[in-house]
């Protein structure tokens, strides 16, 4: 191998340490990325997804949702087993909450105004 060789080696793994650690410090360290949960929704005051129930399904009634758009770091770390976790308190300037329109309905659902 020349030097010109081992220097373009060099310069690919370094970019690619760097890309590596940059993303290791995104996505896991700073948890710098959006989550949407599905949180309960009011139909009477809000316009909400309708999830209705599926013929192999054992629920008797529909379910009203909206969706809440937050960064991961703002989630509370709570375990899984907790029930009192307030992961669906959304306050404006640090999640969004996105509310049932037409053109962004999931297939096999509506909404309710």
């Amino acid at each position: 191998m020349d030097k010109k060789q081992t220097k373009i080696y060099i310069l690919f793994f370094v970019f690619l340490l760097s890309v590596v650690c940059f993303s290791y410090a995104k996505f896991i360290i700073f948890k710098d990325y959006y989550i949407k949960i599905e949180v309960p929704c009011n139909p009477d005051i809000e316009n909400c997804f309708v999830s209705e129930c599926k013929e192999d399904d054992d629920c008797k009634e529909l379910n009203y949702y909206k969706l809440i758009k937050k960064k991961a770091y703002s989630f509370p770390s709570c375990s899984q087993d907790s029930l009192d976790c307030s992961y669906a308190e959304c306050n404006k300037d640090v999640c969004e909450e996105i509310f049932c329109n037409e053109s962004i309905v999931p297939e096999g659902e509506h909404c309710n105004k």
